[in-house]
Protein backbone atom coordinates (compact mmCIF):
# COMPACT_ATOMS: atom_id res chain seq x y z
CA UNK A 1 0.00 0.00 0.00
CA UNK A 2 1.63 3.48 -0.70
CA UNK A 3 1.16 6.80 1.21
CA UNK A 4 -0.43 9.40 -0.20
CA UNK A 5 -1.28 13.25 0.35
CA UNK A 6 -3.94 14.38 -1.51
CA UNK A 7 -4.35 18.73 -1.61
CA UNK A 8 -7.88 18.88 -2.64
CA UNK A 9 -8.48 21.48 -0.25
CA UNK A 10 -6.63 24.45 -0.14
CA UNK A 11 -4.26 24.79 2.56
CA UNK A 12 -2.34 27.92 2.68
CA UNK A 13 -2.91 31.09 4.41
CA UNK A 14 -5.08 32.78 2.46
CA UNK A 15 -7.99 30.27 2.60
CA UNK A 16 -8.73 27.89 5.23
CA UNK A 17 -10.13 24.49 5.13
CA UNK A 18 -13.68 24.68 7.53
CA UNK A 19 -14.10 22.31 9.99
CA UNK A 20 -17.65 21.75 8.49
CA UNK A 21 -15.51 20.30 5.21
CA UNK A 22 -13.17 18.21 7.28
CA UNK A 23 -16.12 16.53 8.91
CA UNK A 24 -17.78 16.31 5.62
CA UNK A 25 -14.79 14.44 4.70
CA UNK A 26 -13.90 12.30 7.02
CA UNK A 27 -18.33 11.44 6.64
CA UNK A 28 -17.45 9.96 3.13
CA UNK A 29 -13.93 7.86 4.28
CA UNK A 30 -14.99 6.29 7.32
CA UNK A 31 -14.04 2.92 6.43
CA UNK A 32 -10.78 4.25 4.96
CA UNK A 33 -9.85 6.00 8.17
CA UNK A 34 -11.02 2.89 10.40
CA UNK A 35 -8.76 1.22 7.99
CA UNK A 36 -6.15 3.09 8.71
CA UNK A 37 -5.57 3.78 4.98
CA UNK A 38 -6.70 7.78 5.38
CA UNK A 39 -5.31 10.10 8.29
CA UNK A 40 -7.37 13.12 7.86
CA UNK A 41 -5.55 16.53 9.38
CA UNK A 42 -6.00 19.89 9.08
CA UNK A 43 -2.76 22.24 8.27
CA UNK A 44 -0.39 24.54 6.17
CA UNK A 45 0.64 23.17 3.44
CA UNK A 46 3.73 24.73 3.89
CA UNK A 47 4.06 23.08 7.52
CA UNK A 48 2.61 19.61 7.52
CA UNK A 49 2.12 17.62 10.43
CA UNK A 50 4.18 14.45 9.17
CA UNK A 51 7.46 13.06 9.15
CA UNK A 52 10.05 13.82 6.65
CA UNK A 53 10.18 10.53 4.64
CA UNK A 54 6.32 10.10 5.05
CA UNK A 55 4.56 9.49 2.07
CA UNK A 56 5.37 7.75 -1.76
CA UNK A 57 2.64 10.69 -3.63
CA UNK A 58 1.64 13.66 -3.34
CA UNK A 59 -1.13 15.11 -5.52
CA UNK A 60 -2.46 19.06 -5.85
CA UNK A 61 -5.74 20.21 -7.34
CA UNK A 62 -6.25 23.97 -7.87
CA UNK A 63 -4.24 24.16 -4.70
CA UNK A 64 -0.61 26.05 -5.72
CA UNK A 65 -2.92 29.39 -6.46
CA UNK A 66 -3.99 29.55 -2.88
CA UNK A 67 -0.21 29.30 -1.79
CA UNK A 68 0.96 31.98 -0.18
CA UNK A 69 5.02 30.99 -0.54
CA UNK A 70 4.85 28.14 -3.27
CA UNK A 71 8.17 27.32 -3.45
CA UNK A 72 8.36 26.94 0.28
CA UNK A 73 5.42 24.73 -0.03
CA UNK A 74 6.71 22.69 -2.40
CA UNK A 75 9.97 22.26 -0.39
CA UNK A 76 7.46 21.35 2.40
CA UNK A 77 5.88 18.60 -0.03
CA UNK A 78 9.65 17.41 -0.78
CA UNK A 79 10.44 16.67 2.93
CA UNK A 80 7.47 14.51 2.95
CA UNK A 81 8.78 12.32 0.04
CA UNK A 82 10.62 9.11 0.60
CA UNK A 83 12.90 9.35 -2.26
CA UNK A 84 11.50 8.12 -5.63
CA UNK A 85 8.04 9.81 -4.88
CA UNK A 86 6.39 11.79 -7.01
CA UNK A 87 4.17 14.60 -7.42
CA UNK A 88 1.49 16.07 -9.26
CA UNK A 89 0.51 19.43 -8.78
CA UNK A 90 -2.63 19.65 -11.74
CA UNK A 91 -3.92 23.36 -12.65
CA UNK A 92 -5.62 25.49 -14.83
CA UNK A 93 -2.82 27.66 -17.03
CA UNK A 94 -3.23 31.13 -16.36
CA UNK A 95 -3.89 31.62 -20.51
CA UNK A 96 -7.07 29.17 -20.30
CA UNK A 97 -8.06 30.98 -17.18
CA UNK A 98 -7.75 34.52 -18.93
CA UNK A 99 -10.01 33.18 -22.21
CA UNK A 100 -12.33 31.18 -20.16
CA UNK A 101 -12.97 32.78 -16.73
CA UNK A 102 -12.66 36.64 -15.36
CA UNK A 103 -9.58 37.48 -14.05
CA UNK A 104 -9.73 36.40 -10.25
CA UNK A 105 -8.21 39.56 -7.28
CA UNK A 106 -4.95 39.00 -6.77
CA UNK A 107 -5.06 39.30 -2.92
CA UNK A 108 -7.30 36.15 -3.13
CA UNK A 109 -4.92 33.70 -5.23
CA UNK A 110 -2.08 33.68 -8.14
CA UNK A 111 -2.60 32.25 -11.51
CA UNK A 112 0.39 30.18 -13.43
CA UNK A 113 1.93 28.82 -16.39
CA UNK A 114 2.62 25.40 -16.25
CA UNK A 115 6.27 26.44 -16.94
CA UNK A 116 6.36 28.50 -14.00
CA UNK A 117 5.35 25.48 -11.91
CA UNK A 118 7.89 23.49 -13.92
CA UNK A 119 11.05 26.13 -12.66
CA UNK A 120 9.26 26.28 -8.69
CA UNK A 121 9.63 22.26 -8.89
CA UNK A 122 12.83 22.42 -10.14
CA UNK A 123 14.04 25.20 -8.01
CA UNK A 124 12.69 22.93 -4.90
CA UNK A 125 14.50 20.17 -5.51
CA UNK A 126 12.46 17.82 -7.60
CA UNK A 127 14.05 15.94 -10.98
CA UNK A 128 12.53 14.49 -14.11
CA UNK A 129 10.18 17.43 -13.88
CA UNK A 130 7.92 17.01 -17.01
CA UNK A 131 4.73 18.93 -18.18
CA UNK A 132 1.68 16.42 -19.02
CA UNK A 133 -0.81 18.18 -21.63
CA UNK A 134 -4.84 16.35 -21.91
CA UNK A 135 -5.12 14.04 -24.85
CA UNK A 136 -7.92 16.27 -25.87
CA UNK A 137 -7.32 20.16 -24.66
CA UNK A 138 -10.71 20.86 -25.95
CA UNK A 139 -11.97 18.79 -22.95
CA UNK A 140 -9.85 18.93 -20.07
CA UNK A 141 -8.22 22.33 -20.02
CA UNK A 142 -5.95 21.66 -16.99
CA UNK A 143 -2.72 20.61 -17.13
CA UNK A 144 -0.28 18.73 -14.94
CA UNK A 145 2.97 19.30 -13.89
CA UNK A 146 4.85 16.09 -12.69
CA UNK A 147 8.09 15.42 -10.79
CA UNK A 148 9.94 13.08 -8.25
CA UNK A 149 11.87 13.57 -5.33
Amino acid sequence: MSAAIDLLSTLGRRLRVSAERLRHTASRNVRAIVEGRVDLREADAAHLPYASLSFDKVFSVHCIYFWSDPLATLEELRRVLAPGGRIAITVLPKTRWLETKTKPPEHLFTLYDAFEIVELLEEAGFRDVQLERAARPERLHCECITGVR
